[in-house]
This record gives structure tokens, C-alpha cells and sequence, in this order.
């Protein structure tokens, strides 16, 4: 019930909205993805420039979740047992992780972005 309120909110179709940032991100340059292909970009380049963005946005994300964590740790330190608020192991494995996620949401995206027609791409405006 409540993903049905949900889906029925955003659009008045019933469709599922986007859920990826990655994906919208990709879908905003799409004209630009077009001309770079129709200029004689591999597909290779284009899922690189999709992938190195998510990389730069997951990279940001993580020096600020770090820098916030180090700032929280005072905080948290009455709520932790057996293990540190610093803790390096810790904020390495989360830092990690949340980055392979990363990488793994801009993977389809990218894929999307390689097989763009230039035709079509450029048109969509």
C-alpha cells in the first residue's frame, strides 16, 4: 500500500520514478553524450566519463561523511563498546563499501549512456 501511495504521488501514471541520481545525471547530458559520440567517442570513453562522475560524487560524498563522522565521534562515544569512535577499520570498510555501491549504481547508467544514438540524443531537446 504505501509503495502504491508512493508510485501514485510521483507520477500520475503509476510509474516508478527514477531512483538513481546517476541515471538522471546521465539522462541531463545525454544531448552532450550525443555529440561527443557523434564527434568519434568509443563507447568506452563515454561509460568512462559516466563512471568518472559517479567516482568524483561518491569520492566528495565520502570526504564529507568522513569529515562528519570525525566531528560526531565525541558524541558517539558514550553509545560504542569494545570499539573506538576513530575507529580506522571502521570508517575504511564504510568508505569502501559505500563506494562499491557507487560504482555498481553507475554501471547501468553508463552502460545506457555508451549505446546512445547521436541522432536521437541530439534531437531529444
Amino acid at each position: 500500500m504505501v509503495y502504491g501511495v508512493y508510485f501514485q504521488e510521483d507520477d500520475p501514471n503509476g510509474r516508478a520514478p527514477r531512483t538513481s541520481q546517476f541515471r538522471a545525471v546521465s539522462h541531463d547530458y545525454l544531448p552532450t553524450l550525443g555529440v561527443r559520440v557523434a564527434l568519434g567517442a568509443t563507447a568506452a570513453d563515454i561509460a568512462a566519463l559516466v563512471v568518472g562522475g559517479a567516482a568524483r560524487l561518491a569520492a566528495a560524498g565520502a570526504l564529507l561523511g568522513l569529515a562528519g563522522a570525525a566531528a560526531l565521534t565525541r558524541v558517539l562515544r558514550g553509545l560504542l563498546f569494545d570499539v573506538s569512535p576513530a575507529d580506522p577499520a571502521t570508517f575504511g570498510g564504510v568508505v569502501a563499501a559505500l563506494g562499491a555501491v557507487a560504482m555498481v549504481a553507475s554501471f547501468v547508467p553508463a552502460r545506457r549512456a555508451a549505446r546512445v544514438d547521436p541522432v536521437q540524443a541530439i534531437r531529444q531537446d
